[in-house]
């Protein structure tokens, strides 16, 4: 945030550079949301650190007892890491800001409210980070997941001098290879939960996530393909009945999601703004000018002198300076947040009715795996 508003003073200030001031909240957005990326792929590693860290204190009479707790542990960590700068933009992003010349919105909340989104709203910001995010983390991911075991595998050779032209037996070019990490499938299901929380939290605002989301998973799958027969030891196979922790999490994020992608509708976007200015006047014309109002320049205390009376423009619905409440709300600001909390409302039980009748027309068990299952148990009581 700190970045974004700094940058964006910075190239307003550039006047004689006329293209880069006209794009400098692009130029602000885009930056900010590769560091972003760059801090999510740094804390990562430390958070797997702090979550195996914590889950040992716990002692756990089990090793699936303890898996599950890393599982909680690391996911969650890792939720906070990749959601947090989307959800602020999403969410938070503006909320805070009440007009201009008003101190208090650089004094309370940390400087929060000096932080606002363009008049159209924040969906721009979200997509440029989003975008931004789930592309850093593939191509990251893919490249290092792929060169790291050849650069072991080579560091092995050196170590053990081992000539290059020397034909090994298998197992000792097995051996040779990095040893396969035990929580190397859990890595891979966080990474494809945190995939999935990506399309399901912010599909309202940014619609190019899934098939960003499907070109990442093919990536994916062929680099895994590759690491793991070809570049890892051959991992030591686990039988297990179900997806264990992962079945709760994949439950939450599904919930979470209808939450998320409700408030986006009605806050974020101007859907619903739209909507109800189409419907009360039968056209779309004019509604930008009832989204912003109207500030007088002379209120704004960072000026000395005083100026001939000059209207600006900002985002909000808010009096202007010659009502007797001036830059207090309006009541169209009360029905439309009125409004926008029941759309809220209405359009998460109309999923959550969806997503109920869905799961019980689609059995967790196919009928001819239920069937095959009564014909075993026939048999073991006839036996």
């Amino acid at each position: 945030m700190i970045y974004r508003i700094t940058v964006n003073t910075i190239l307003l200030s550039r006047k004689q550079t006329e293209i880069i001031t006209k794009n400098r909240q692009i130029i602000a957005s885009s930056t900010g949301a590769l560091m972003s990326a760059s801090f999510i792929i740094a804390f990562k590693q430390v958070f797997k650190k702090v979550s195996l860290w914590l889950t040992e204190l716990e002692d756990h009479r089990t090793q699936y007892e303890f898996d599950n707790a890393y599982v909680y542990k690391v996911y969650g960590f890792e939720f906070v890491n990749n959601y947090a700068a989307p959800m602020y933009i999403a969410f938070f992003k503006g909320r805070f800001f009440t007009h201009p010349g008003d101190l208090k919105v650089w004094k309370a909340y940390g400087g929060l409210g000096s932080d606002y989104c363009d008049t159209s709203g924040c969906t721009l910001d979200l997509c440029v980070q989003l975008f931004t995010i789930m592309a850093v983390k593939t191509l990251f991911s893919n490249i290092t997941q792929y060169v790291n075991p050849i650069i072991q595998k080579k560091l092995q050779i050196c170590l053990k001098r081992v000539s290059r032209h020397t034909q090994l037996p298998f197992y000792q070019e097995e051996f040779i290879k990095p040893k396969t990490d035990y929580f190397f499938l859990i890595d891979e299901y966080v990474e494809q939960v945190i995939l999935y929380g990506f399309v399901v939290f912010f599909i309202a605002a940014f619609p190019l996530a899934p098939l960003l989301a499907f070109a990442t998973c093919v990536g994916e799958l062929r680099t895994d393909a590759s690491k793991i027969t070809r570049n890892y030891r051959r991992p030591i196979p686990q039988r297990v009945t179900g997806l264990g922790a992962w079945l709760v999490i994949l439950q939450a994020v599904t919930y979470v999601g209808v939450v998320t992608n409700a408030f986006m509708i009605a806050f974020t976007s101007n859907v619903v703004d739209f909507e109800v200015y189409r419907l009360h006047w039968f056209s779309t014309g004019g509604f930008h000018n009832t989204t912003i109002s109207a500030f007088d320049i002379r209120d704004f205390v960072f000026f000395e002198t005083k100026q001939v009376q000059e209207w600006c423009y900002y985002p909000g619905r808010r009096y202007p300076p010659d009502h007797p409440r001036k830059y207090q709300v309006t009541t169209d600001y009360w029905f439309m947040l009125g409004l926008r909390f029941s759309v809220v409302v209405i359009f998460e039980h109309i999923l959550m009715v969806i997503k109920g009748i869905l799961a019980y027309a689609i059995p967790d068990i196919p009928n001819r795996v239920l069937v095959e299952l009564a014909k075993e148990k026939r048999k073991e009581i006839s036996a």
